[in-house]
């Protein structure tokens, strides 16, 4: 088995100089297998082996950084322009196996060694931010008494001051992903100050219109314009012609034109001739009717919302009937009605508002800036959470909200549910439904292990797994089709993670409460929790990290099944999935780096997607350890507290991609 290995590793070392700038997939892969076996060597000669062949890893992964960062390129001399979002994208697939090697159950000493190397030569340069985080967390804890390790830890952090372009720029735009927005408040629609302060705001809108129009246009005509432009400023200030806009009515003497006693007009509503002063017609289009025809046509509306929007009751007249008219016509409570639901549809149209849809609840929501990402509001009447934007109680960020309205008309072809919910074992290829869990399956059949996902086989359980990236080569189905079910798998996947871990969250409390009243007669809802919950090495802190982590993972998990929404527009849009070779085509048909960058950053998105799909299953894991025992035999309270130490920092890991996520998919949308 030695020789087998050290063998291995040499046929490793060469192919990896042999894969620059040829294959960069199975580059990274080289890395992540090389990374992963070093972390669990425990033969010196070995680890020297290993330890070699992560140097050779390196220096390539160097040469390959040094031509993105526009240094000479074979000796050329020739330099290229720089690239952020290359360099980044670039270094993203990167850090899943540092991550994975910083956090593996017992690592080397070696392994450690080699990962703060590679933080300080590779990742530094051009992503100090997660350099410092992964060597912040080997200098918090290592195993074992290897002080080397611990100091050029230490020594990364301190040259690590500054937070990369990417996650700095999230951190200072972006409210804190857990945080209500502060400039989002609630109010309460069945207070009288706060249908004071919403009509103050229309009436100020009004004023700006008319104002705008340098008083050819009266407030209620401005109000009337506002109405047919759902209340939008810019819609009605600049792109209305006023001497073409219907004017609601001016009248005199309470609406009522008089002219001659003794003159009779013709209602062209019922032919009957009636006084001229019984009769009445807004100023701006001249059409008179009788009053009772008048009040007729009224009293014929429906509803008061059909009232706001109606007309002159002359069949070609789009003559809009405003307040005055109602009162001139002696209507002054249709007018009271008229007013109040104007405003009801100011609160439902202006993007301002944003009315809570608990049930039967008169909150809303409002806001004076504009945000890059819709915010979330939270209910203070009955703590129901919402988006802001389109008023869902399902919070689907980094989605958009037009982008979670085309995503749900996709989820309800019932085409996708056949095709979702069976699939055959890679192995024997015996139909298998997933009901529950993780996506590693175990056929019951022949007792292979594989992703539910996409179908590759598995060596085990804890081995380190992603299939975010979409192959259109790999199916000879619709691609329409097949990139549809592609992301529709990955989101439902998450979704029932998520439900899976908000039962965890629920149980917690229970199983706090009996634990603290040493109760050992326990529900089966509650025997599913770790066992260690209900030992005696568990104290406050460890808990505290236990309940903070699983609110975290469920976080995650909602976070990612939207990021594969957001996915899922983007590769609709564009007609095509981001590649390499896709990137160089784009370069090349638009002839700019407006085009790289676009294809760069969004293959950063998804690369920093798979990282955070990484950190959740290892947190997930990590939470439903039934049995620390092992642990506490093989390492003692050390190993216990490393532990805790893992969880923390994966939780903070989760945190930080997400973060990371939402900056690359501002980029996205900015470019």
């Amino acid at each position: 088995a030695r020789g087998a290995r050290e063998i291995a590793y040499s046929v490793i070392s060469h192919f990896g100089q042999k894969l620059s700038n040829k294959d960069k997939k199975r580059l990274f892969d080289l890395n992540k297998l090389v990374f992963q076996c070093a972390a669990f060597e425990r033969q010196e000669f070995l680890q020297e082996i290993a330890k070699s062949t992560l140097d050779i890893l390196l220096a390539v992964f160097q040469d390959e950084m040094a031509k993105l960062l526009g240094k000479d390129e074979s000796g050329s001399g020739e330099k290229r322009k720089s690239n952020n979002y290359e360099t980044e994208t670039f270094l993203a697939p990167l850090l899943p196996s540092l991550l994975c090697a910083a956090t593996a159950e017992s690592p080397s000493p070696m392994a450690l060694t080699a990962v703060v190397q590679w933080c300080e030569a590779l990742v530094f340069p051009v992503d100090p931010a997660a350099a410092r985080h992964i060597c912040g967390f080997l200098a918090q804890i290592v195993p074992g008494a290897d002080g080397s390790v611990h100091r050029a830890a230490k020594r990364v952090c301190s040259r690590s001051s500054e937070s990369s372009h990417l996650a700095q720029k999230a951190q200072t735009d972006e409210e804190p992903l857990d945080d209500e927005p502060m400039a989002v408040r609630l109010m309460d629609l069945t207070d009288p100050e706060t249908m004071a302060l919403i009509q103050s705001d229309l009436d100020r809108r009004s004023e700006k219109v008319a104002t705008h129009y340098s008083g050819s246009i009266s407030e209620e005509g401005a109000l009337l314009l506002l109405t047919t432009r759902r209340f939008d400023l810019g819609r009605v200030c600049g792109s209305i012609d006023i001497e073409s806009t219907p004017q609601p009515a001016t009248v005199v003497e309470e609406g009522l034109v008089v002219g001659d006693a003794g003159s009779f007009v013709l209602c062209e509503i019922c032919y009957d001739e009636s006084p001229r002063d019984e009769t009445f017609s807004i100023t701006q289009c001249g059409h008179r009717f009788c009053l009772s025809c008048w009040h007729s046509y009224l009293d014929s509306m429906e509803n008061v919302t059909a009232l706001t929007r109606s007309t002159c009751p002359d069949h070609k007249c789009k003559q809009r009937i405003g307040p005055s008219t109602l009162v001139s016509l002696g209507k002054p409570k249709l007018a009271q009605k008229w007013r109040h639901c104007v405003m009801e549809q100011f609160i439902d149209m202006d993007p301002s508002y944003r009315q809570c849809p608990g049930p039967d609840c008169r909150m809303v929501a409002f806001t004076e800036q504009r945000f890059r990402e819709t915010p979330s509001a939270t209910c203070t009447k009955c703590d129901t959470r919402f988006c802001f934007g389109c008023g869902n109680t399902e919070l689907h960020g980094p989605a958009s909200c037009d982008e979670y309205e085309k995503w749900k008309l996709i989820l309800a072809q019932s085409s996708f549910w056949i095709k979702k919910n069976a699939k055959p074992c890679p192995s024997c290829n015996v139909p298998v439904e997933k009901n529950n869990g993780c996506n590693h399956m175990k056929c019951s059949q022949c007792g292979t292990d594989y992703c539910w996902l996409c179908l590759s086989l598995l060596n085990s359980h804890s081995e380190p797994h992603t299939c975010n990236r979409y192959d259109p080569s790999t199916s000879s189905e619709n691609d329409d089709e097949r990139r549809a079910l592609f992301f529709t798998d990955r989101f439902h996947a998450h979704d029932e993670a998520e439900r899976y871990m908000l039962g965890r969250a629920k149980e917690f409390d229970r199983v706090k409460a009996a634990e603290a009243d040493n109760n050992d007669d326990m529900s089966d809802g509650e025997q599913l929790y770790p066992s260690w919950l209900r030992m005696g090495y568990s104290n406050e802190d460890q808990l505290e990290t236990l309940q903070s982590s699983v609110a975290s993972v469920a976080k995650a998990r909602r976070f990612l099944k939207y990021s594969y929404v957001a996915r899922w527009a983007d590769s609709t849009a564009r007609g095509t999935v981001l590649s390499d070779e896709s990137m160089k085509i784009d370069a090349d048909a638009n002839g700019g780096q407006n085009a790289t960058d676009l294809s760069s950053a969004a293959l950063l998105f998804e690369a920093q997607q798979a990282t955070l799909e990484l950190v959740t299953e290892r947190l997930s894991q990590l939470i439903l350890t039934k049995n620390l025992n092992p642990i506490l035999d093989r390492e003692g309270e050390l190993g216990i507290r490393r532990f805790f130490c893992i969880m923390e920092f994966q939780r903070n890991s989760i945190e930080e991609w997400m973060l990371r996520m939402i900056a690359s998919r501002r980029s996205v949308h900015a470019l």
